[in-house]
């Protein structure tokens, strides 16, 4: 089904998604309407989407130094791909070489072959 085996955390966010899905009632009877659960009142917007990603961040992964940081970064005059490259650097989600290795690709980036083990002792 997977182009590529899959590493062991999208596993076990394969795992979750399954038993997420597997969750949902679905009443047949029942007409099917989008429902914002973080601000019924207003409805989905942008804002309230970050609001909630940042309250779920904060709560799960970030410590103190990082959430003045998170704040700021949309109040920047920059384009949002730098903002959002900047979130990803802070959550360790760019796909830096050490990364790439942690994952299990050893494989040089720059022509593919064998990266050599340099030690610099």
């Amino acid at each position: 089904m997977w182009r590529r085996l899959l590493f062991a955390l999208e596993e076990d966010q394969l795992k979750e998604l399954e038993e997420l899905i597997a969750s949902v009632v679905i009443f047949p009877r029942h007409e099917d309407k989008w429902i914002w659960k973080y601000d019924i009142c207003a409805g989905f917007s942008v804002r309230s989407a970050y609001n909630q990603l940042q309250f779920f961040m904060m709560q799960n992964r970030c410590d103190d130094g990082l959430a003045g940081v998170f704040k700021l970064f949309w109040s920047c005059s920059v384009p949002s791909k730098f903002i959002i490259h900047g979130w990803f650097i802070l959550l360790d989600r760019v796909a830096t070489k050490d990364a790439l290795v942690a994952k299990g690709d050893t494989l040089c980036v720059f022509c593919d072959a064998a990266v050599e083990e340099m030690y610099l002792g």
